[in-house]
């Protein structure tokens, strides 16, 4: 995390919540994330229909986030303690883990969302949602003239971000 005032940039993108600062704030997107598993995997393990039935499933955790907030169409708040035989602190290798059908994953959209277009991975838990953690914003100094090239810039992650499969 740099010091964008002090280090003189025109912007910064942040992924996460924003504490409270000076700096101006543009939210591009939400992050949003769903389970996913294998079709090999959902074919010989089952597929779960109840967040409780988790529990009987080879979760694959990254590090440092084992509880699994979902809720229902009711809005009604679900928490499953994942646990599984894969832990890891680099999200990409949970993807590879789901693909090699090793079990279930909760992973953003925005990384998996040729997998899921393929069928390489499918959604589990559908009629649950995730509990959002992170958004994307673009942030800048305040009272400076934005240029245009910031401007357009900013436009056109907008744009991008819009455009990706909830």
């Amino acid at each position: 995390m740099v010091d964008i005032v002090e280090q003189g940039f025109d912007l910064a993108l942040r992924i996460g919540t924003l504490t409270s600062s000076t700096l101006i704030a543009r939210k591009l997107a939400d992050n949003p994330r769903i389970l996913v598993a294998s079709p090999d995997y959902l074919q010989r393990m089952g597929t779960p229909q109840q967040p409780a039935d988790l529990e009987q499933h080879n979760c694959l955790v990254l590090a440092h986030n084992h509880n699994w907030k979902l809720r229902d169409a009711a809005g009604q708040p679900h928490e499953v303690r994942a646990h599984g035989n894969f832990s890891t602190n680099y999200g990409e290798m949970i993807t590879e883990a789901a693909l090699a059908d090793l079990g279930i994953a909760l992973k953003s959209v925005w990384d998996i969302h040729h997998l899921l277009h393929d069928g390489s991975l499918q959604p589990v838990l559908q009629d649950f949602s995730v509990e959002p953690v992170w958004s994307l914003w673009a942030v800048r100094p305040p009272g400076r003239m934005v240029p245009a090239r910031v401007r357009m810039f900013v436009d056109f992650l907008e744009a991008k971000f819009s455009s990706l499969p909830a």
